[in-house]
């Protein structure tokens, strides 16, 4: 995407026949194998030349190395500015200590530092873009399946959405298909505020989590495109035509192509596909780190005070999704 966009990219990898330095070699990126750990490669990738370095090693240990070697590295580059680094973490709560630590201090000269997790940011662009709103603009019955990382992730993007769009007295119903009880009280301890902000139910079966009648958002988290086709197919007898089904995968696949299907087609609930990883590797999102993440969250509370306010939206361009907006008011 970023030498689409007229970027320059070097992309380092230990593995000389990665498929990721093909990938790259293809859209006309220059590519160096070899160790991002140490200071010989990343002065090959030329690291004193950039200006950002994004860093997704898939291990939290070997990332934070290499944001440590950069950062040596980068402490004795002449001045001409600051490299903007983000690092993608694996471990929410890893992210969480390292994000509020670089927040709370000095950034130096040389490097603007910061943490993502990926599945955290792309579960909160899933509920931003497949939001649990029922026809009346209330809370309609949810059913999720399917219980990994990404699930937690998601659960918990729908657990923090409550707090924002439905009102006390009309709690957001979520019922856990397939979860072991000693998971969800696990989770529950790890979140203490989940029990205060939505009802989570336990069913053994998908026909067992649907209430009779309505529309039901459905989040189908399994761990295989076969899990998640076998859902979708159990779905198809229980769910009501104005129900949606929305697949989450870490990383889309081509069963997107053929699964996804609008709504209104009568024969059937609307069913989309939507990648954890594939959201939080977009340009914007990725190179913005945890600045992003503040920025949307003042929109969405923007959003909610205008509505609460009932003030008109016509002349306001910033109200809008923040997807929508342009990239001054973002900036902003």
């Amino acid at each position: 995407a970023l030498t689409r966009r007229g970027r320059q990219v070097v992309g380092v990898d230990l593995d000389p026949g990665s498929p990721a330095l093909a990938a790259l070699r293809a859209e006309r990126g220059l590519v160096v194998a070899g160790d991002g750990r140490l200071r010989d490669t990343l002065l090959r990738a030329r690291l004193h030349r950039a200006t950002n370095l994004v860093v997704l090693c898939g291990d939290d240990q070997v990332t934070t190395e290499v944001v440590a070697t950069a950062r040596r590295l980068l402490a004795q580059r002449a001045g001409t500015g600051p490299v903007r680094c983000v690092g993608l973490l694996s471990d929410s709560a890893l992210w969480t200590l390292l994000a509020i630590q670089q927040l709370r201090h000095v950034q130096p000269n040389d490097m603007q530092l910061d943490f993502l997790n990926g599945l955290d940011v792309g579960a909160q662009a899933l509920v931003r873009r497949h939001a649990p709103v029922g026809d009346a603009g209330g809370p309609p019955a949810i059913v999720m399946t399917g219980w990994n990382p990404g699930a937690t992730r998601v659960l918990l993007a729908l657990v923090r959405d409550s707090g924002f769009r439905h009102t006390e007295g009309r709690p957001l119903t979520l019922a856990m298909v397939g979860v072991p009880d000693d998971e969800l009280e696990s989770f529950r301890r790890r979140h203490p505020e989940v029990d205060h902000l939505v009802k989570l139910t336990p069913a053994a079966s998908v026909r067992e989590a649907v209430p009779p009648g309505g529309a039901v958002v459905m989040y189908v988290c399994e761990d295989s495109d076969a899990a998640a086709i076998d859902r979708i197919l159990e779905c198809r007898g229980v769910l009501a035509s104005d129900s949606q089904i929305v697949v989450v995968q870490k990383r889309r696949t081509a069963l997107g192509n053929v699964l996804g299907r609008p709504a209104g087609r009568g024969d059937g609930p609307a069913v989309a596909t939507f990648g954890l990883l594939d959201e939080a590797c977009r340009p914007e999102v990725l190179m913005g780190g945890t600045t992003e993440l503040l920025a949307q969250a003042l929109h969405r509370m923007y959003l909610e005070g205008r509505a609460a306010d009932g003030a008109p939206d016509d002349d306001d361009p910033a109200v809008r999704p923040w997807e929508d907006l342009p990239e001054s008011l973002r900036n902003s």
